[in-house]
């Protein structure tokens, strides 16, 4: 596709960008596949970056890194080294130096001697100011975010107890696993991340009965008339209502909480793996429809004490 440009207010939270999002400089805010957030967005606007654009091939990159840095201005008034991007001729036509060349000094001052008034160079690949300060202020909130227990405690419950609401069955939440990466397999999986005080990529697997037995309370359709999308459509929806109970119950404590869209996946044995995640921690919920697992990517060490990642093992009842 050609580069698309989009106002930083337009913007709406995606679970996973389906293209690279770019500064007007040509640096990669978000790439393809990363989620964007509302601290994202925050963050853009605070520093002024009020254009982006998006790309979807290297290509395109280096146009808009080009475009944003050539420019054009008198030989004396530039600083070398810097690469011509057009011919640089006399006032009469006749050729001084090459397109592609770079001038170093000896050849700006040599352009000046010769009466040309103006260049068109390429400068490198600088950086916006607002670039620079959004990078840093992201880099800055990641080292400080961490997602507590207490935080996975509120997550885990509050998802049990709008399933009890719905589904009128008894939720078992068995103690957590710490893992080395994000990865899990089922037959239905949810992933979408959360900021705010604490941020984190989280992913909802499920066998197929547990989805299909929660889909049938919600929408009050026995589970063999429900098809894989219907099921998908109505787990996603009580995953959206548990998230905007979360949201409300943060917010009453006086912090912040974001998440992206669910994103949801099924077919048989479905797999996701976050690559870029080095630890999680992976809770088995179960029912007489079967079993989930919420799996939290979080910041922690290998070392860390693991009983510091759980909540305590909790039963829901109806």
């Amino acid at each position: 596709m050609a580069i698309q440009s989009l106002s930083t207010e337009s913007l709406q939270p995606a679970a996973a960008l389906s293209c690279d999002l770019l500064a007007a400089d040509g640096s990669v805010l978000r790439a393809r596949g990363e989620d964007l957030s509302d601290v994202h967005m925050e963050f853009l606007l605070k520093y002024n970056v009020r254009q982006v654009y998006q790309v979807d091939s290297a290509d395109e990159i280096e146009e808009l890194r080009d475009r944003y840095n050539t420019v054009t201005a008198p030989p004396q008034d530039l600083t070398p080294p810097c690469k011509l991007v057009r011919h640089a001729s006399t006032r009469y036509g006749g050729l001084l130096m090459a397109k592609g060349q770079v001038c170093e000094q000896i050849h700006l001052d040599r352009l000046v001697r010769h009466g040309v008034e103006a260049i068109s160079v390429h400068l490198g690949t600088n950086q916006q100011p607002g670039t620079v300060r959004f990078f840093q202020a992201l880099q800055s909130y990641h080292a400080k975010s961490k997602l507590s227990p207490a935080m996975i405690r509120m997550f885990l419950r509050n998802w049990t107890d709008v399933c009890r609401d719905f589904t009128r069955e008894d939720w078992q939440t068995h103690s957590g696993e710490l893992l080395e990466g994000l990865a899990c397999q089922g037959d239905f999986a949810w992933f979408f991340s959360v900021s705010g005080k604490a941020r984190s990529p989280i992913v909802i697997s499920m066998t197929r009965d547990c989805a299909a037995g929660i889909a049938e309370r919600v929408v009050q359709i026995p589970s063999e008339q429900l098809s894989d999308h219907m099921i998908a459509r109505a787990v996603t929806k009580l995953i959206g209502i548990s998230m905007d109970q979360m949201r409300r119950r943060i917010e009453s404590t006086g912090d912040r909480l974001s998440n992206s869209p669910p994103l949801p996946l099924f077919g048989e044995n479905v797999e996701v793996t976050l690559p870029n995640v080095t630890h999680s921690v992976s809770f088995t919920q179960q029912c007489s429809f079967g079993s989930s697992r919420w799996i939290f990517g979080v910041d922690v060490s290998p070392d860390e004490d693991k009983e510091d990642a759980q909540p305590e093992e909790a039963a829901v009842g109806s």
